[in-house]
């Protein structure tokens, strides 16, 4: 195994231990935990078996393990921009909602 591989896995030990923390203090739920557990034991693999990239890249019809690897990147960070924006947007009703709420009462006094 090579420093680098050495490395980011380590990295990827502490991300866990956080996002165990953060599962802990119910932070975060249940779902949000397996996922980002998943995603960081995938990324786990493939910096220990590189090669698991090229064999799935070749399964699905794509030239080398890092095409795949920045595809299924794009397509992630696609997903969570879209997953923060319908976030934002539902905050963004929230507080709405509740500032008028707050306005009718203090206009009533």
């Amino acid at each position: 195994m090579s420093p680098i591989q050495i490395i980011i896995l380590i990295i990827i030990a502490l991300i866990i231990v956080k996002i165990w923390q953060k599962y802990r203090q119910q932070t975060i739920t249940i779902r949000e935990f397996f996922l980002w557990i998943g995603f960081w034991l995938i990324v786990a693999v493939l910096f220990i078996f590189p090669e698991t990239a090229q064999t799935a890249a070749k399964w699905l019809g794509i030239g080398r393990g890092v095409d795949l690897i920045i595809y299924l990147g794009l397509i992630v960070l696609f997903f969570a921009v879209f997953y923060i924006l319908l976030r934002i947007e539902r905050l963004e009703r929230d507080i709405t909602k509740v500032v008028r709420e707050d306005a009718l009462k203090n206009s009533k006094h």
